[in-house]
């Protein structure tokens, strides 16, 4: 894929990525970022845009580690469930094939 220059807008200041990803996507997300930084300029008596992009980056960061932990314990549990009525479905059909002797 090629690589395309895509122009966003983020806390007033205007970059130029470069992504094989959509343009949408590349929008998407500079659209949370700079959300998330207005949102922390507006909460907050910090005035640097630096300080506030690393709050940003932390607060984005905080919440991929909550959501990525959340998905690590629904896959757990997934397999927990599965491994469960696999071994359910092993003793029906045993006892099954049992019966039929």
């Amino acid at each position: 894929m090629d690589n395309k220059s895509i122009k966003v807008e983020i806390f007033g200041s205007e970059y130029t990525l470069k992504s094989e990803t959509s343009a949408e996507y590349i929008e998407k997300i500079s659209s949370i970022v700079d959300e998330k930084m207005h949102k922390l300029a507006e909460e907050s008596k910090i005035k640097s845009p630096g300080k506030i992009a690393v709050l940003a980056a932390l607060n984005i960061a905080d919440d991929l580690y909550q959501l990525s932990d959340k998905y690590e314990r629904l896959i757990e549990n997934f397999e927990n469930k599965s491994k469960e009525l696999s071994e359910r479905i092993t003793i029906l059909l045993d006892k099954s094939l049992e019966t039929k002797k």
